[in-house]
């Protein structure tokens, strides 16, 4: 999970038995998907503000190899 906002990246930390691991990035920044390699993802969760933002943001990042 990628996420700018601290209180969620330490909530996920706190957590020893999830299974998810936290990295504190801005997910709307092409260079966190290229150093994660989102755009080779099968599958990438949006849960930005809106609908609108997610799909504009996602559309922009996708131009990025």
């Amino acid at each position: 999970m990628i996420d700018c906002d601290p209180d969620i990246i330490k909530h996920f930390e706190d957590r020893k038995d999830s299974n998810v691991d936290p990295v504190y990035a801005d997910p709307a920044d092409p260079k966190v998907w290229q150093k994660y390699k989102l755009t080779d993802a099968k599958v990438v969760v949006s849960c930005m503000g809106s609908d609108l933002e997610a799909d504009i943001t996602c559309s922009y990042i996708k131009k990025f190899p």
